[in-house]
């Protein structure tokens, strides 16, 4: 980089460029040196940028009321579920599906109805705004096969992925026991 110019300075100075950004550059490296060993030790943790902005969808509450025998010997049992979004940003179209998990039966679940909703396979919420709450009330259809057995149902929040989360992990509900009336 020995461009010349009219004055003998200014070729002085664009020599001692590239030395000076060097010199600016192994500062920096040295200032940060302790910030990045923190890290790599694990005393501070690494968030990466995009992990800030994106929703994360969660059932912060699940109340299941007493079972009801219906025609056809199903039972349905009423639920209310608060649903929370405690990202930054609003969350899409999204699926909420209740699941039946027989006890001792293998870990294979079956999916429950949802009734008040607005499809079969569960509640289909059309958006959630940033850090808001969202309550859904209706039930969910026990078949009639269970009947006398113990069961256990939860709830997936997000059940087809459809919503890219800063955490994944925390879409499902704990499981509630339920005796199944015969």
């Amino acid at each position: 980089m020995n461009t010349k110019f009219p004055s003998n300075t200014h070729s002085r100075t664009l020599t001692a460029l590239p030395r000076v950004i060097a010199m600016a550059c192994m500062g920096l490296t040295l200032w940060m040196r302790p910030m990045l060993h923190a890290q790599s030790s694990g005393l501070l943790p690494v968030i990466p940028a995009p992990i800030l902005l994106k929703p994360d969808l969660k059932i912060s509450s699940i109340v299941l009321g007493a079972p009801n025998v219906l025609p056809g010997g199903s039972v349905s049992y009423p639920i209310r579920l608060i649903i929370d979004n405690s990202g930054k940003v609003p969350a899409g179209r999204f699926l909420v599906s209740p699941y039946l998990w027989r006890v001792g039966g293998g870990d294979i679940p079956d999916f429950l109805p949802f009734r008040n909703s607005s499809s079969s396979y569960g509640h289909w919420v059309e958006r959630l705004g940033a850090r808001s709450s969202l309550t859904i009330s209706g039930a969910v259809v026990v078949p009639s096969s269970s009947r006398g057995r113990l069961c256990e149902v939860d709830i997936v929040v997000d059940a087809t992925n459809a919503v890219r989360e800063s955490d994944e992990s925390n879409n499902y509900s704990r499981r509630i026991r339920i005796n199944v009336p015969r």
